[in-house]
């Protein structure tokens, strides 16, 4: 069970302008932060918990995730629905949201998706703030990927549980592209699957410490370097792995 990141600020409650702190209007914890929909599955599951002291209102919408040389797109879609869009959750309490396949199953090997879920204010949570002194109260986005398998899916993506169920693997290869002075790790994914890079380094200095990033099948990503663009190997524990892999150069 994992605290989702808070990827986004949806915007500001200002319950105060004098200098102080921006403090959290709730602590919501999703698991898992790396749901998986087979090929033969209808939903999946996703848990929401309120760790705070008053009701949290939810919603949850389902984007489809692509990406472009320009970063990450986000497209409204009716292939997957959440139910129910919305939840009241008591402190306390869980909320299971099931992520639904509405048609038919596609022929796709692995389509990506975002779940958002929007910390939506109400009367209580904004009493809760004021009470608590002035502050600046934040309301939260938080973004979770989504993979889902079609007719066509990898060896265990019938009904994984999670991505390391999977047998079929990204095929990874990089290179440095430079633009304006500027130099860039570009990663290419020419696999069935998505990768996820985390704990990236390049020629044993750090390029992320966490997270760096997706790649989905067939896309190239880039991340800007510092301190220098020479070196290799690139090695970074790819889709949760138990150990840091290397990735080739581009040939």
């Amino acid at each position: 069970m994992v605290t989702a990141l808070r990827l986004l600020f949806a915007g500001f409650l200002a319950a105060s302008l004098s200098p102080c702190r921006a403090h959290a209007a709730s602590a919501v914890t999703i698991w898992p932060v790396n749901p998986v929909l087979g090929s033969t599955a209808r939903a999946a599951a996703l848990w929401l918990e309120n760790n705070d002291h008053h009701n949290v209102l939810l919603q949850v919408r389902v984007f489809r995730w692509t990406q472009d040389s320009t970063g990450d797109q986000y497209a409204d879609q009716t292939d997957i629905v959440a139910s129910p869009p919305m939840a009241s959750v008591p402190p306390g309490a869980r909320q299971l949201i099931r992520l639904i396949r509405a048609g038919t199953t596609p022929s796709d090997a692995e389509t990506a998706y975002r779940v958002i879920i929007d910390e939506i204010p109400t009367p209580e949570s904004q009493q809760a703030a004021a009470r608590s002194g002035p502050r600046i109260a934040i309301q939260l986005r938080y973004s979770v990927p989504l993979f889902v398998y079609g007719t066509h899916a990898p060896a265990g993506a019938g009904e994984p549980t999670m991505v390391t169920d999977i047998k079929a693997r990204p095929a990874l290869h990089w290179h440095i592209a430079t633009r304006n002075g500027r130099h860039f790790l570009a990663v290419a994914n020419t696999g069935p699957i998505h990768a996820q890079l985390s704990q990236a380094t390049l020629g044993g200095r750090t390029v992320s410490a966490g997270l760096l990033g997706y790649i989905l099948p067939g896309r190239t990503m880039e991340w800007p370097l510092t301190g220098g663009a020479s070196g290799a190997p690139l090695q970074a524990f790819v889709n949760g792995g138990a150990k840091r892999e290397t990735i080739p150069a581009q040939p």
